[in-house]
């Protein structure tokens, strides 16, 4: 924002006087003391309108600049909404809150709380308490440096300002401003009360300005899509944004279409139409793009349209693998990928008496979860290649460990094995036949055996075998062209090797980076990956990323669902998976951040949260 306003020689003027005009306010006393230092989340909001008003009065410019100069005050809050009408009120004493805590305190304002956070500085920081993502209270998440993550889902957040950091949240968290004054903690709010809603705030965004004649197009319109095309908008880009999806339906959450087969779009739904539009972001649903042409630098549709654009994302994620077995044609073989995947699922296997699942890593495992627990599915079968499910990803161990889980639940395992076809009759499969000769009767099959990336229409880039496309550090794979998601192929900051992942908050946070880079940035792609899964009331949460290790060091017990897996390779923790033990992979995720990922044998279960503290 500030780099269009200063292309304006009359705005900068205008920008210039309005910070002038700040510094005089807060000479003659508009200044708070926060934990024991100046407070600049206290300063953005004591004086700002009046310095709006006392630049525009001053300069006697007309509607349009003094719009502009209560823009730029509004950029400098962070997002944070403004309100004439605030108030002051008592948290608590400093003592109650050591440095490295928080807590969820009452405001006495309409029932609401915040969050109050005291970093290991001693400063105070006060929060809307609920993540934005799925509503999780972050006091139970934790506090690294100065960032508070989840307790969920591992999104992080600056204690600041409150801006989503790290995914998979796509908003962010509202700051207010704290003082401390005679021992006493103090947070100034709106007065109808702190945000408690887990709908968070969305990051304030420049208007579209007719006048730019840059575009930016951005191909894929999931949460990588979506996540770029309002990052553009965050980070001052005025010109044209155009957002296109193979689906007709808006920006969507697409992780949960394996763990309920009864959400809906009005569930799912990330953004609105009316919210992309008044975004300025053009949505061009249920088109498919033929072509993107690096060296042309333009963009084909199956219409026939063409688009010429200045920086492209390619984000068209991946597309389900269909294993090629007789009968895999049938109506009622489902992979699952989209809503109206989701939807057919339910509507044949709602009830069922059987269903067979193939595949044996999280997608099957997540859906013959949701196929017993939620559908209601008599008999459950899921045939996979490997000994155990989840073995290529967490080990055989803990595989075993949640076959036991699912098998006390009722689904049935056939491992070690394959699929010689299906059979059936009026093109709707009845029987699945395995490698050996066995024969399952179905009402149904979900296969979830992985996904290929979507990027057969990309020419004139850099494709490794898989077809993903490779980029740099930047995720640029050409001049103009970036890749997010599914599709990219990037330098691991922590190891240098190239990899491609299918996280989720991986697509967000890959899509974030190369969108600032198209904005103009200069910014690398350094996130830890991080996924997790629920099951029969067990989470497992993952961090890092080892397609191969040596060996697995455990603290815990897998058995019982309570432990710390180390993925060694040469010597270094190369991921960590953990069961039953709160914070513990979003906290090692922040170790990485730091660069601190040299395995430490001593970290015992009771001591992981100070040791790696400490490492911090």
């Amino acid at each position: 924002l500030t780099t269009m306003l200063l292309q304006r020689p009359l705005l900068s003027t205008v920008v210039r006087a309005a910070k002038h005009s700040q510094r005089v306010l807060r000479a003659f006393g508009s200044t708070s003391r926060h934990g024991g230092s100046s407070s600049f989340a206290a300063r953005r909001h004591v004086g700002m309108p009046t310095a709006s008003a006392a630049v525009a009065a001053m300069l006697g410019t007309s509607a349009m600049a003094f719009s502009a100069v209560s823009l730029a005050n509004s950029s400098q809050s962070n997002g944070q909404k403004d309100s004439s009408a605030r108030v002051e009120v008592k948290l608590c004493l400093v003592e109650e809150l050591e440095p490295g805590e928080m807590k969820e305190l009452p405001t006495g304002l309409n029932e609401s709380n915040v969050l109050l956070v005291r970093n290991n500085d001693g400063q105070f920081y006060a929060l809307s308490p609920k993540c934005p993502h799925f509503g999780a209270p972050m006091a139970k998440g934790a506090l690294v440096g100065n960032r508070v993550l989840c307790p969920w889902h591992n999104a992080s957040f600056n204690v600041v300002s409150g801006n989503v950091v790290d995914a998979p949240s796509i908003d962010s968290l509202t700051s207010y401003p704290v003082s401390v004054r005679d021992g006493i903690v103090y947070a100034t709010l709106p007065s109808e009360g702190a945000d408690n809603s887990s709908k968070g705030r969305k990051r304030r965004m420049v208007a579209r300005d007719p006048l730019d004649p840059r575009t930016c197009v951005i191909v894929g319109a999931g949460t990588a899509g979506l996540v770029a095309a309002e990052t553009l908008r965050q980070e001052g880009f005025t010109g044209r944004v155009v957002l296109i999806g193979k689906e007709s339906q808006e920006p969507y959450d697409r992780i949960i279409l394996s763990k309920n087969f009864s959400a809906t779009i009005d569930k799912l739904r990330l953004r609105s139409s009316q919210d992309l539009e008044d975004a300025g972001i053009e949505f061009l649903g249920g088109k498919e793009v033929t072509e993107i042409d690096g060296l042309m630098k333009s963009v084909r549709l199956s219409d026939g349209t063409s688009i010429k654009y200045d920086n492209a994302l390619i984000a068209s994620g991946g597309k389900p693998i269909k294993v090629p077995i007789p009968g895999a044609d049938m109506s009622n073989v489902f992979t699952i990928r989209t809503l109206a995947d989701s939807a057919g699922i339910k509507q044949a296997c709602d009830g069922a008496k059987s269903v067979v699942v193939v595949g044996s890593s999280f997608i099957g495992m997540e859906a013959a979860f949701a196929l017993k627990k939620a559908l209601k599915v008599d008999q459950v079968h899921v045939v996979g290649m490997e000994n155990q499910p989840f073995e290529r990803v967490l080990g055989e161990k803990i595989g075993s460990a949640m076959r036991s889980l699912h098998e006390k639940n009722g689904v049935s395992f056939h491992m070690g094995a394959s699929v010689k076809s299906f059979e059936g009759s009026d093109g709707k499969v009845s029987k699945v036949i395995l490698g050996d000769g066995q024969a399952i009767a179905t009402d149904a099959v979900v296969m979830g055996t992985g996904v290929v990336p979507v990027t057969g229409f990309v020419k004139n880039v850099n494709k490794a075998p898989d077809g993903s496309i490779l980029t740099d550090p930047f995720l640029r794979a050409g001049p103009g062209l970036y890749a997010a998601g599914d599709v990219a192929k990037f330098p691991y900051w922590l190891t240098g090797e190239h990899i491609r992942v299918e996280h989720w908050q991986m697509a967000q946070q890959s899509a974030r980076v190369a969108a600032k880079n198209m904005a103009g940035r200069s910014s690398t792609l350094q996130t830890t990956p991080y996924f997790w899964t629920a099951q029969w009331g067990k989470k497992i949460n993952y961090c890092g990323h080892a397609t191969n290790y040596d060996n697995i060091h455990f603290e815990g017990n897998v058995e019982d669902f309570k432990f710390l897996a180390y993925y060694l390779r040469n010597g270094a923790v190369v991921a960590v998976a953990s069961m039953g033990i709160p914070n513990a992979a979003p906290i090692t995720a922040e170790v990485w951040r730091e660069k601190l990922y040299t395995f430490t044998p001593c970290l015992q279960l009771h001591k992981v949260y100070t040791e790696i503290q400490q490492l911090t």
